[in-house]
């Protein structure tokens, strides 16, 4: 009697778990990259209806390094950190986990993004442009609150996350560093 209802209850585990144990075990694993070079510090021409005109994009790659695909990844600006005078990071007004874009998506730059094994993907999460005094976070909505910290020079630490669903989230610092000019700031891994 005893081995019966060891054995029920070790079946009811094992159809109960097995799934999502399976799923947790061979979840995709995503890989952020950001190198200081013509592919993540972009130069690009941008169009109004007035004008074209120069503009600095700062990306970051997406890579899925699973067999299995990454589906419904988003990326989001988690935090925005400011050098203190002391050396050491310190909070900003920014307190959201807001969406960034991914690169080259016109309209589908905020939708979620099914990421295949290998197939890199970028995201854009800083621009500088010449008709500006500012940088601004690709940022999914325009929140008019931060404006007088997007245009304050000073040296930023960005962090990224990825996620997806079933994915395991991965997360970068970018530091960057803005003199007040479009064109005169520096990159480079936090």
């Amino acid at each position: 009697m005893l081995s019966e209802i060891l054995s029920f209850v070790a079946g009811a585990l094992t159809a109960v778990l097995a799934e999502p144990l399976r799923r947790w075990i061979f979840r995709p694993t995503l890989t952020l990259e950001f190198k200081n070079t013509e592919h993540f510090v972009t130069r690009s021409k941008e169009r109004s209806s007035e004008s074209t005109y120069d503009s600095y994009w700062v990306r970051a790659k997406a890579t899925n390094s699973s067999a299995s695909l990454a589906r419904g990844c988003r990326a989001f600006l988690t935090d925005i950190e400011r050098l203190g005078p002391s050396g050491s990071w310190q909070p900003t007004d920014y307190c959201e986990s807001l969406q960034l874009a991914w690169s080259a998506r016109d309209e589908a730059s905020f939708s979620a993004l099914d990421l295949p094994h290998d197939i890199p993907h970028f995201i854009d999460i800083v621009s500088t442009r010449c008709v500006t005094a500012s940088f601004l976070p690709t940022l999914s909505v325009k929140l008019y609150r931060y404006d007088a910290l997007f245009s304050t020079p000073g040296t930023y630490r960005f962090t990224v996350l990825v996620s997806g669903d079933g994915v395991k989230p991965a997360t970068l610092r970018i530091r960057f560093e803005w003199t007040g000019q479009w064109d005169k700031f520096t990159t480079a891994m936090a």
